[in-house]
């Protein structure tokens, strides 16, 4: 067939179909099957370069989509589909053809395929939009939300006022685990559609989770505000008011400790003046509280140093001895009466105590043990910091003596006192947990060797005789 034949045969088979295409139903299934048959015969003039001849192709294309886009139904779906293939046999630069076949698998939930049409459409058509979004919702489906958020994100440097884009933004960012930016891509889809009243409570339970009760309050009001029948923003706002109420009466901070995401906070309540110091570790994408540990503190104040009485003693020569004769009195007396504080006295008095435990950094092991064996402490204090660092890293034991190790070092010479000081803490928490249940962990283990290696190791377990214990637990072999 030469070329003027083939155009012939051509714009006779459009023309054909052309006719056909506007009177089709879409819910006449033979019409549209001989269609079908009709397009199939172009797959005999493959070999066409008409640039006019094809963009007729690509009209007719258009046109049938255009007039089969309500069909839902899989079978008919699946009819489209092949219809499309067969003009992508033509023409496989067509986009059109390519988007419709993506559609056609999303339908049907072929999530893989349906990706793998939208990439060529958009290897052909890189700013396609639906394209875009319509894949970002195919990897959504498949889980794989990286990809997801990779997709939406193209989509809405494409229209940035699309509404679905953000809030599937917003989802797959809360999926991911950053309610942070969950919050922020909630707030601008809502910026576009601030009458929705599912969109303000979706941000509410964002700040419910992260534990900011004021901004999940006011989100609730405004979905109830616009749906009075909201059942789940009126339970969620019954639970938020009653956060607030008991957080009112609550004193408390947080003290950044040893790591960026572990927060140690003093904690009093206003009401019963009951006092504790509280470890926690947050995800610092979602401000959510990943882990927490409590010890309950009661500080009680026999005697007082006013201010005035404090700057005086420095104005003596001998301050330091004032002073300490002070503190002996206050220890060596037995009957002294407790002195009522506050619960902001006694907020401030335990907030003091906490920053002095942080600015300690690692070395607070050192110095609270010597503190909690003065004092015959029942629950040891560096005993909570200790287990709790290590919940939030395994790896952290390992760490800290190695850290410590190199901090033991002056000028080439290992200090061997310091470094015993620092140790027999991690030795008296291995005892304990032994103690409690009869048994050694593998990583337990591991550190007792790390230990037995070390240059102080016959000085480091004799100095208890518990300690001789743990070492025959361990097979040196």
């Amino acid at each position: 067939m030469d070329k003027t034949e083939m155009k012939k045969k051509l714009n006779e088979i459009i023309l054909k179909i052309s006719a056909d295409v506007p009177s089709i139903k879409p819910t006449d299934l033979r019409k549209i099957n001989e269609l079908i048959i009709k397009i199939s015969d172009l797959r005999k003039i493959t070999d066409s370069s008409e640039k006019s001849e094809m963009r007729k192709v690509n009209d007719l294309v258009g046109i049938f989509s255009k007039n089969t886009k309500s069909l839902e139904n899989p079978k008919k779906i699946e009819r489209r589909r092949k219809f499309h293939e067969v003009i992508l046999e033509i023409n496989s630069k067509n986009p059109n053809a390519w988007q419709y076949i993506g559609n056609g698998h999303f339908v049907l939930d072929n999530s893989n395929k349906a990706i793998e049409s939208y990439e060529k459409v958009l290897k052909i058509e890189p700013k396609k939009f639906e394209a875009w979004y319509n894949m970002g919702i195919s990897y959504k489906k498949i889980k794989n939300f990286e990809k997801a958020k990779e997709s939406f994100e193209k989509a809405v440097t494409i229209n940035s006022k699309s509404t679905k884009t953000l809030h599937h933004l917003a989802i797959i960012h809360m999926l991911l685990g950053n309610s942070i930016k969950g919050r922020e891509y909630f707030k601008k889809t809502i910026e576009n559609s601030s009458n929705n009243s599912v969109l303000w409570y979706k941000l509410g339970i964002v700040y419910e989770k992260s534990e900011k009760y004021e901004e999940a309050k006011e989100s609730f009001e405004k979905a109830i505000a616009i749906d009075t029948i909201n059942a789940n923003a009126r339970r969620h706002l019954k639970i938020t008011k009653k956060k607030i109420n008991s957080l009112k009466s609550i004193l408390t901070t947080k003290f950044q400790f040893l790591r960026d995401d572990v927060f140690l906070c003093p904690w009093v309540n206003i009401v019963t003046g009951k006092q504790k110091i509280i470890l926690q570790k947050i995800n610092l994408n979602t401000d959510i509280v990943e882990i927490e540990s409590a010890i309950d503190c009661i500080h009680t104040a026999v005697t007082d140093i006013s201010t005035e009485e404090f700057v005086d003693y420095q104005n003596y020569a001998d301050a330091n001895k004032h002073l300490n004769k002070k503190t002996l009195e206050i220890r060596s007396s037995e009957n002294l009466k407790e002195i009522k504080l506050t619960p902001e006295e006694k907020f401030i008095a335990l907030k003091s105590w906490v920053a002095g435990i942080v600015e300690a950094g690692s070395n607070i092991f050192r110095i609270q043990d010597e503190i909690d064996k003065n004092l015959n402490l029942l629950y040891p204090v560096t005993r909570f910091l200790l287990k709790f660092m290590i919940r939030v890293d395994s790896d952290f034991i390992p760490q800290y003596i190695a850290k410590i190790e190199k901090e033991c070092m002056f000028e080439g010479i290992k200090h061997n006192s310091s470094l015993m000081a620092n140790l027999i803490p991690i030795l008296e928490l291995l005892q304990y947990n032994y103690r409690t249940r009869s048994r050694i962990s593998q990583k337990e283990k591991k550190i007792i060797k790390m230990l037995m290696t070390m240059d102080i190791s016959e000085q480091l377990f004799e100095s208890n005789p518990n300690f001789l214990s743990l070492r025959k637990l361990v097979d040196t072999k």
